[in-house]
Order: structure tokens, then sequence, then C-alpha cells
């Protein structure tokens, strides 16, 4: 059964302090225990975004990339055996 439905990560940069954000937003089609975390081009976790147990229905966070160097990142949710995977570009 398909849990996911959708995982969308938009990057953007608020160019007056150089601060990055990422809005991510998810759907999940049944109430479901989530982890959703960020990783580097490495693999490596840069930021664990949430963690445990969230209701079926369209969920958003936002990602404070202000501390991390320009790259591609990946934004991972996990649910149950289900696994959605976007790609997010920093660029500062």
């Amino acid at each position: 059964m398909e849990i996911i439905s959708q995982l969308t990560a938009h990057s953007s940069q608020l160019t007056a302090n150089n601060y990055q954000l990422s809005a991510i937003s998810y759907q999940l089609s049944v109430d479901s225990y989530i982890k959703l975390i960020v990783y580097d081009i490495a693999g490596r976790e840069v930021s664990r975004l949430f963690d445990g147990f969230q209701p079926a229905g369209k969920h958003q966070t936002t990602f404070d990339a202000s501390g991390l160097p320009s790259g591609i990142y990946f934004v991972r949710l996990s649910a149950g055996n289900n696994i959605q995977t976007q790609k997010i570009a920093l660029v500062k």
C-alpha cells in the first residue's frame, strides 16, 4: 500500500541576509510513523526535520539551511516500507 502520495521541496533565498529556507510539503494517505531527514551529497544526515507519528493528510515544514554550504541535498521521507526522496539544490 502506498502511504506517501506526494513529496515536494522548494528552495528559496532571501537575499537581504543570505538566509536559505526550503519549504517541504508531503501528503500521507494513512496515519503513519514517519521520518523526514535531509542528507548531503555524501549521504550524511544534516538535519532530522521530523521523527514521529503524523495523521493522514497534507503536512508542511520548513528546513533552515542557512548554516549549510551550497550544494545538492536530499530530503528523504520514510513511512513504513514507503520511501520517497526529493533533491534540492542550495545556492548561496
